[in-house]
């Protein structure tokens, strides 16, 4: 049925809504929280490369300061080597234990004489003795140019951010070069995270030396995520990609993606400003995605949640419907089929309380065309219901003649019959009438109660009986005779051609 079919259509309305309201949300704040990742990154580049900038000229600064201080100059003027060497060696360690109340000790303090070959380092004068920096590092040989500066050293495998400084004597000769390294460490990283908002990996010779990534721990018990760093790094530096580019240009890189353990970041590779020679120093800033974008996802989500139980709501209220109006009205419209198919004792019932006017007012007019009591007559519940089932119970049996007689009475053309002709020109309203009143006193004589059959129901359902048998019998008439057999009364059929 059509009216059933309407609660579907909107359940498909609300999916089809659904899954447009889904794409719309989502792949619109997909889109915008993409660029606020992008900007976020270029911002972060900028600010992370004005303070190394910054940074470099500060530790340029301390370095040649240490250089320039007393205790320096005064080591340098001790004639012996042996006793030079020890002071230049205290001078150093003081410089390093200042720079740990600092919270900033070196990884590395060294004098080189003016040919950069190492005189004394921190912690073990003897460690390094005789090695000629200037010939690995050319920062070394630019400070013994009497030029201080700041460099990525590549040193004993680790990345060595080194500053490194003239140092003269009291004559004003240059003596030799001050270096003070740090290592760029994944402790370091991750406090620039925390200021820059950004994953951070540090870069050299073309692969990540220290990155912000965090296995387990917290503070300065947490550990690098050292697999992590390795496949950002392969991936990063393989062939073609944007980071090879930018430190090729000396400039950053544009925002590309990349992907580590299955998270999806956003990317940017900028080389570190104030370097003496180092063209690969530098430093990748990243953005996750996959966390930025789970918002999208938990909105997504509560749109499909809110979409299926409308959808839901839209099914159940059709079958509600259907269950409440549409199957009482089926039954409503079962009943009009009934009568109009001859069933004039159909009596329609309350199928619903929505429908219980409709078939008190069906069951009025059936009863006022057919002559029958109403069921809105003065009489009590019971009453009403004995007359109801006398009337069904008085039904007037028509008794049926066989194919045979019919065909008889057909092939003798006119009436023929004496009995039968006086039924056919008998008046209609005294036939109506005669028989009414034979077939009451014949019920009345076999001792049946005849309180529900009044004469304009008779006539009603004698009348439709005769139409109905006149089409079958194919005559021009049809009348009936009242017949007793036994205790019963029935109407028997005379068809007139």
């Amino acid at each position: 049925m059509y009216r059933a079919k309407i609660g579907l259509i909107v359940a498909g309305v609300l999916a089809v809504l659904t899954v447009a309201v889904h794409w719309s949300l989502t792949s619109g704040l997909n889109e915008s929280i993409r660029r606020d990742v992008s900007d976020e990154l270029t911002r972060a580049q900028k600010l992370f490369s004005q303070s190394a900038r910054l940074e470099s000229i500060d530790f340029t600064n301390l370095a040649a300061g240490f250089a320039r201080e007393t205790e320096f100059v005064r080591a340098w003027a001790v004639p012996d080597i042996t006793q030079r060497r020890q002071a230049l060696f205290v001078a150093v360690e003081a410089r390093n234990a200042r720079l740990e109340k600092l919270s900033r000790k070196a990884d590395i303090i060294a004098v080189t004489d003016t040919e950069g070959r190492v005189l004394v380092r921190d912690l073990n004068p003897n460690v390094m003795y005789g090695d000629n920096l200037k010939a690995k590092y050319p920062s070394v040989a630019i400070a013994l140019s009497g030029t201080p500066n700041k460099d990525i050293w590549n040193f004993d495998g680790r990345a060595l951010r080194v500053a490194a400084a003239p140092m003269h004597g009291g004559d004003g000769r240059l003596t030799g070069a001050l270096l003070v390294g740090f290592v760029m460490t994944d402790k370091e990283a991750r406090a620039k995270k925390e200021l820059f908002g950004t994953e951070v990996a540090y870069t050299l010779d073309n692969r990540v030396v220290a990155t912000s990534f965090v296995a387990g721990g917290e503070g300065d018990a947490a550990k690098e995520d050292v697999e992590r760093a390795k496949e950002l790094s392969a991936s990063v530096f393989q062939a073609g990609s944007p980071a090879l580019a930018a430190f090729g240009a000396e400039k950053p890189s544009d925002i590309f993606p990349v992907k580590v353990r299955a998270e999806e970041y956003l990317a940017v590779v900028a080389p570190l400003p104030g370097n003496a020679v180092s063209k690969t120093g530098g430093v990748i800033l990243l953005q996750s995605l996959t966390q930025a974008l789970k918002p999208v996802g938990t909105a997504g989500a509560t749109v499909l949640i809110f979409g299926v139980l409308a959808l839901l709501t839209a099914v159940g209220a059709s079958v509600l419907t259907a269950r409440r109006f549409l199957s009482p009205l089926d039954q409503v419209e079962g009943g009009v089929a009934e009568v109009i198919n001859g069933n004039l004792d159909y009596e329609f019932t309350k199928a619903s309380p929505d429908y219980e006017g409709l078939a008190n007012a069906l069951n009025v007019m059936l009863a006022r065309l057919l002559g029958r009591p109403e069921p809105s007559e003065e009489l009590d519940g019971d009453q009403a219901a004995d007359a109801a089932r006398r009337w069904r119970a008085d039904a007037m049996f028509v008794e049926d003649i066989d194919a045979g007689q019919v065909a008889a009475a057909s092939a003798a053309g006119p009436v023929a019959d004496q009995s039968a002709l006086q039924l056919a020109n008998e008046p209609v309203e005294r036939y109506y009438k005669r028989t009414y009143d034979e077939f009451i006193a014949a019920k009345r004589r076999v001792g049946e109660k005849v309180d529900g059959v009044s004469f304009d129901s008779f006539r009603a359902k004698l009348s439709q009986n005769e139409t109905a048998l006149k089409g079958k019998y194919k005559c021009k008439m049809v009348r009936f005779r009242v017949v007793v057999q036994g205790s019963q009364v029935t109407l028997k059929p005379v068809p007139i051609f």
